[in-house]
């Protein structure tokens, strides 16, 4: 294989990479906004209407903050090969 389409086939794959990403930052962010809080984060159960974190805030947090340091890390990456494909330097 040539080195021009290596780095095609890697630049193609960062930015599926990135989209995927994206896209599962978005549904998470959505769904943490939109599911309703049924037990508070002692373990109470709520009533309608409750404001306040859920009891499933902690994990979900942790998990959509994992989610979004990876997308940066792939967006940089893309961003570095891309500027390398087009011949930039730093």
């Amino acid at each position: 294989m040539s080195s021009e389409l290596i780095e095609t086939n890697r630049l193609r794959q960062l930015r599926h990479d990135r989209t995927r990403n994206s896209n599962r930052v978005r549904r998470q962010i959505h769904a943490l906004l939109t599911n309703p809080a049924k037990w508070d984060l002692q373990g109470r159960l709520v009533e309608p209407g409750y404001v306040g974190l859920p009891s499933w805030w902690p994990f979900w947090y942790d998990c959509l903050l994992r989610d979004v340091r990876d997308l940066v890390r792939t967006a940089r990456r893309l961003a570095d090969a891309e500027g390398i494909a087009l011949g930039e330097s730093e």
